[in-house]
């Protein structure tokens, strides 16, 4: 408003009031003054805090100038909180405050603002935090700090322990949110006749768990990449062992068709999941438009609408899962056709998780010798090295001159864990072990099976997926999966648009499938000597 063409009704005091049970209350107003400070009651009439003006000019009887004093901005704040005495009822607060300013002589308008604040209470997402954060909190670190045990016994990296942590973490701060989200929900709609939205407060630190989850699985998932992508693979052709004919080169035969065969079929398992990403964000964009009637009661609360989205993003990964269990069942794994390959163009793959921990797929078909009896579950089996096979195959794996050059580091070391196979090696001997069923379910090793110069081989009874695939993206569904849903939550709180959160977590697949393919073909060329 122009402050020349003021009037006089607007020097006018206002009154707020309430219409309730059929009658106007009036609702107190508390005035500041320019300089921020609250208005006394002892230098203001008492009845003049229930009233208000616009605008008023005064007189300075210290300079004699006419100073205009307006209402800047009138914030009415609406404090809603549940009655302790009747859990279905609610108690609203209602207080205006009149923040007040001096024109400015160079200018002759003034602007007011009109703010309305709403403070909700809380759902009891704070208290869901502390109980589900704790309990899952100190489940996975205690899960995280054994698999840290098994990777250092296994000569893994000490550093390790970081992005193991990592994901625990991350996995604590995202499903903790989502339960104590989904916990206050039930709670709302089943308590009251409408559901409230989350307070500020709640959807705030909803928000900064969300992406703390996901920058910590970022870390995890790079780590697992980086290992798997530097692991050590090993293709045994044992027609070079027991060559047919003297004076045939190894090398040729080494780099024959069957090892090429061999090569593609690793290469191609390499980021093979159990779940596909395309698939679960397509079947969770249909779940959450076949939920939008259901959501259209929902209140405005952008935490509430990412705890739907979340079941409609699990509800999906489900499904998939499931689907995909059954169809194993029946028309079988793909993980079968490694060992089929393997048997078939007869060469054993080994790989190396960690520098003392191996993968073993047995691919001899020559019966006549003794190591036919590795059939069954000790066909696919892991390697626990003794101490003995572990220096030597360190001493074996730097660069040692004068090997010629037609001996390769790659080739002496091959031929040294088909010697360890046949028992060729005087002092190293190995035995078979059962894996408990604790450590099937957790997937570490949690017994001590390393003594002396024994060497332990770990197999699964009734299970058919070759042990290697923990090296895969196979292995790593989990991290993997998780990842995905935060990643897409993420997305989701920050542009609450679930078609942008789906495409991102999309083109993230893609670029993490493309870059690992890219660096585990380079490590498998560099390891193997086979181009492919």
């Amino acid at each position: 408003m122009n402050v020349s063409k003021l009037t006089d009704d607007l020097n006018e005091t206002l009154s707020p009031y309430l219409y309730a049970d059929g009658k106007l209350v009036q609702i107190p107003v508390y005035p500041r003054k320019p300089n921020g400070y609250s208005i006394q009651k002892g230098s203001w009439l008492s009845s003049k805090f229930k009233r208000y003006f616009l605008v008023d000019n005064f007189l300075s009887t210290v300079a004699n100038i006419t100073s205009t004093v307006y209402l800047r901005t009138m914030v009415i704040q609406l404090q809603i909180e549940r009655d302790k005495t009747t859990a279905s009822s609610l108690r609203v607060h209602i207080s205006v405050e009149a923040v007040y300013a001096s024109k400015s002589l160079l200018s002759e308008t003034v602007t007011m603002t009109l703010r309305v604040v709403h403070i909700m209470p809380d759902a009891g997402v704070h208290r869901g935090l502390e109980i589900w954060g704790g309990l899952l909190g100190c489940l996975l670190s205690l899960y995280a700090m054994v698999q840290y045990r098994g990777v250092v016994r296994r000569g893994g990296l000490y550093v390790s322990v970081v992005p193991l942590l990592s994901g625990a973490l991350a996995d604590t701060l995202y499903f903790a949110a989502w339960i104590a989200t989904l916990h206050a929900l039930a709670a709302e709609a089943g308590t009251l006749g409408l559901t409230l939205p989350l307070s500020l407060r709640e959807e705030r630190i909803i928000r900064a768990f969300i992406y703390s989850a996901v920058s910590l699985k970022v870390l995890k998932v790079a780590w697992l990449n980086f290992n798997q992508c530097r692991c050590d693979v090993f293709f045994l052709d044992w027609s070079e062992y027991n060559a047919p004919f003297k004076g045939v080169s190894a090398t040729e035969k080494y780099n024959s068709w069957r090892a090429q065969t061999l090569a593609r079929e690793w290469s191609g398992l390499q980021t093979m999941r159990r779940v596909s990403p395309g698939y679960t964000v397509t079947l969770a964009l249909i779940i959450l438009h076949a939920l939008s009637p259901w959501q259209s009661y929902l209140p405005p609360s952008q935490g509430y609408r990412w705890a739907v989205a979340t079941i409609a993003w699990w509800s999906s990964y489900v499904i998939l899962l499931s689907s995909r269990l059954v169809s194993d069942r029946l028309q079988g794994s793909p993980t079968a056709g490694l060992p089929k390959i393997c048997t078939s163009v007869g060469l054993s793959l080994i790989v190396f998780e960690e520098d003392y921990y191996a993968h073993y797929v047995h691919g001899r078909n020559d019966d006549t010798k003794d190591i036919r009896s590795m059939a069954g579950p000790l066909a696919t089996c892991r390697v626990v090295c003794a101490p003995q096979l572990r220096t030597v195959y360190k001493q074996l794996s730097l660069s040692l001159p004068g090997l010629g050059e037609t001996e390769t580091r790659q080739s002496l070391l091959s031929r040294f864990l088909a010697a360890f196979f046949e028992r060729a090696l005087d002092g190293l001997s190995w035995v078979a072990s059962e894996r408990t069923v604790l450590e099937r379910l957790l997937n570490v090793e949690l017994n001590t099976r390393e003594a002396g110069n024994t060497s332990t081989l770990l197999y699964d009874p009734d299970d058919s997926t070759p042990s290697c695939f923990a090296v895969t993206w196979w292995g790593e569904e989990w991290s993997l999966a998780t990842y995905d849903a935060m990643l897409f939550s993420a997305v989701f709180m920050a542009t609450n648009d679930p078609l942008v959160a789906a495409l991102t977590t999309l083109v993230s697949w893609q670029i993490m499938m493309h870059t690992r393919k890219w660096f585990g073909n380079r490590n498998q060329r560099e390891k193997t000597e086979i181009d492919f």
